[in-house]
């Protein structure tokens, strides 16, 4: 189900919004499943500053508006097109920050499953900060695990694969987990590093999907010269082609060319969570304090 997106202004609160727009023209049925999933996604999302939140659903004769976040930086991909890959202290800040917020996605039990620089933005014109978008693919993680096909091509883990060649009429191939998602990060890493993607993506879908299978890295070239070996372990762990051996969320986030700034994030968020406490204890305090909000409080407090 595509959508199409515009940005519309909040009367109430004069805030502008990201409006994912879908059509609920043909196949309805099949339209209004999708977009049941999407939205159900959406409302499991944890809230984190590195993931776009959706801020409200707005329904109108044959279109439904998501009211989300408004990321105006452009995506990730968007400095390597103009000017070539990010230094590497620049990628190592922006890689720990989508580390965070796909963990906590993790956590909530949700795997994106179409992770990529385009799926990736900053939030505004600095280029510092990022949130994760479009969880149009994303699923619930289940004990039995995912399957359907889901993603793009260049991504997609060797795991999946066998999914854009599966025959509906016959048996589905082995279902595949969140670990999907560290495949992703590890080819947009390697993009991020080295301006270039790891596999030919030129090449037909299914030569593409070979060669993905046999997982052969190359870090010889001129783009790779200047680039620290604890960067080139995070890339090559990631992109184990076997799921089994490909490097976990865990081991992840304390790996030495990101834990530091991981340690910073988590201390950000400690930070602002104690100053919204402290805004909200205030804000109580205030109310009643208030003659009116008092009166209000008294009358909603006797029996009925």
């Amino acid at each position: 189900m595509t959508a199409s997106v515009y940005e519309g202004v909040c009367l109430a609160d004069g805030k502008t919004y990201a409006l994912k727009a879908f059509k609920l023209d043909g196949g309805l049925q099949q339209s209004c499943e999708g977009l049941r999933d999407e939205v159900t996604i959406l409302r499991a999302v944890p809230d984190h500053p590195g993931i776009v939140q959706m801020k409200e659903i707005i329904s109108t004769p044959g279109c439904v508006y998501l009211a989300m976040e408004l990321v105006a930086g452009g995506d990730l991909l968007s400095p390597i097109e103009e000017r070539g890959a990010y230094n590497e202290q620049k990628a190592m800040r922006l890689f720990a920050q989508m580390t965070d917020a796909i963990s906590e996605l993790h956590k909530a039990g949700i795997v994106h499953r179409d992770l990529k620089p385009e799926n990736v933005c900053f939030t505004d014109k600095s280029r510092n900060r990022l949130k994760i978008i479009d969880m149009g693919a994303a699923g619930f993680l289940t004990e039995a695990g995912l399957g359907d096909l889901c993603g793009t091509p260049l991504y997609a883990a060797p795991e999946v694969t066998p999914w854009f060649f599966a025959d509906p009429r016959g048996p589905p191939p082995p279902r595949y987990d969140e670990r999907v998602d560290l495949w992703s990060m590890g080819v947009a890493l390697y993009v991020m590093l080295s301006g270039a993607a790891p596999f030919d993506q030129e090449q037909p879908v299914e030569m593409l999907m070979r060669e993905i299978c046999r997982g052969r890295l190359g870090m010889s070239s001129p783009d790779w010269k200047h680039i620290s070996s604890p960067a080139k372990s995070v890339v090559s762990k990631l992109l184990a082609t076997d799921p089994n051996l490909r490097m976990p969320m865990a081991e992840l986030r304390e790996h030495p060319w990101i834990a530091e700034h991981m340690r910073v994030l988590a201390n950000e968020r400690e930070s602002l969570a104690a100053k919204q406490a402290a805004a909200a204890e205030a804000a109580v305090a205030a109310a009643a304090e208030d003659p009116l909000m008092l009166k209000f409080l008294s009358y909603l407090s006797r029996p009925q």
